[in-house]
């Protein structure tokens, strides 16, 4: 049998599986979707992989976003697949009572933003740029969605809730960094609604990843020249250091009871930068990037910050140690440019900053003094 006719088989076994009400049954269909699309993400370019692409689109798009997205129609977008009210979207609305149909609901919105990816990895469906502008609304009002009912109790545990916000910025993050044009104008929503996120969630460890997943789409608009200027004056970056970096950079207890569990994990995924999903890593690589648009600006902005905690510390040593620790990471986060490597480390140096003259005035100390905090002594080594 041919590769296309037994592609579209499968396809059809699978499309022709979805119910209008069975959310256990349409869950598995997504599932089983998402295994097998997901393979696209690193592969290749190639005639081959575009005509499987393409005669996967042909046959799921419809249903998929009939399934995924509040009727088009409603959202004055260009197409409309489907009059069914029975969506997740509008399941979602109409269940906001209901807590066990509620996560069956986000269950199903948490697959389908994988499969919104998964669609995306390659090059952008028509049917997600014919209808970017909806697609966008039922995204960023997501972000903005709250339930107590998804809410869990234990402070370390991520619910559905901050899954499904995480998996947006996920695919607005692929979306801004390879299909720009087409989302440009519906960027600053997004900003604003990460930027309200940032500043309201908690220091708990449960929203760890939504944190990281918002920073690092920041991030990413920040390498775009015309989004970036967003950022290009003062009281911007102080807003940003102040409300958004500091926060998510500086030590706490939870970071300190793992370096007390696991000194030597803490220490090498902190020396190797393997720690891409920790708010630090992303804090860190935020500001890299908007060094790279501003550099003076962001130096001058960031030192005002590094002497105010160096000040804390040095005030009370014992007590401020943390102090320390925050105005180090700011210092090694604007110090380098351009990419660490393991091997080599920084080979380019912010030429804003006096890397020896801190290094004397506060870091050799740390290398060699009994008294100092076992973490800053560790910051010292890094």
């Amino acid at each position: 049998m041919e590769l296309r006719t037994y592609i579209g088989l499968q396809l059809q076994d699978l499309v022709s599986r979805l119910t209008p009400d069975n959310v256990t049954v349409n869950n598995g269909v997504l599932q089983v979707a998402h295994s097998i699309f997901k393979r696209w993400r690193p592969l290749y370019r190639s005639d081959d992989l575009f005509t499987e692409i393409n005669l996967v689109l042909g046959k799921f798009s419809e249903p998929f976003m009939g399934l995924f997205q509040v009727s088009l129609k409603d959202l004055h977008n260009k197409r409309h697949f489907t009059d069914t009210h029975q969506n997740t979207d509008n399941l979602i609305q109409q269940n906001r009572k209901n807590p066990e149909v509620l996560k069956q609901q986000f269950s199903t919105l948490n697959i389908a933003l994988k499969l919104v990816y998964d669609l995306s990895s390659q090059d952008l469906p028509p049917v997600f740029e014919d209808n970017m502008a909806g697609i966008c609304a039922l995204l960023d009002r997501y972000l903005s969605y709250d339930n107590p009912s998804l809410h869990t109790d234990d402070d370390a545990e991520a619910g559905p809730l901050e899954y499904a916000k995480a998996g947006i910025f996920e695919v607005l993050r692929l979306w801004v960094t390879k299909y720009e044009d087409a989302i440009t104008s519906h960027v600053g929503q997004f900003v604003n609604s990460s930027w309200n996120l940032l500043t309201t969630l908690g220091p708990e460890t449960k929203y760890d990843i939504l944190t990281s997943r918002a920073l690092g789409f920041l991030t990413s608009i920040s390498a775009v020249s015309r989004h970036a200027a967003n950022f290009n004056n003062e009281g911007t970056l102080r807003q940003v250091v102040e409300r958004v970096i500091i926060p998510n950079l500086a030590l706490r207890e939870s970071d300190v009871e793992m370096f007390e569990d696991e000194p030597i994990e803490f220490t090498r995924r902190d020396l190797e930068g393997t720690d891409s999903d920790t708010r630090r890593r992303a804090a860190t690589d935020f500001l890299r990037r908007l060094m790279e648009q501003f550099q003076r600006l962001v130096t001058e902005t960031v030192n005002v910050y590094i002497d105010h905690y160096l000040k804390e510390y040095n005030a009370n040593p014992s007590s401020n140690w943390k102090s320390k620790d925050t105005a180090v990471y700011l210092f090694c986060s604007i110090a380098p440019l351009g990419a660490i490597t393991s091997s080599q480390g920084a080979t380019t140096i912010n030429p804003h900053v006096n890397v020896l003259e801190f290094f004397q005035a506060n870091i050799a100390e740390d290398l060699v003094s009994e008294s100092s905090h076992v973490i800053l002594q560790v910051d010292a080594l890094k």
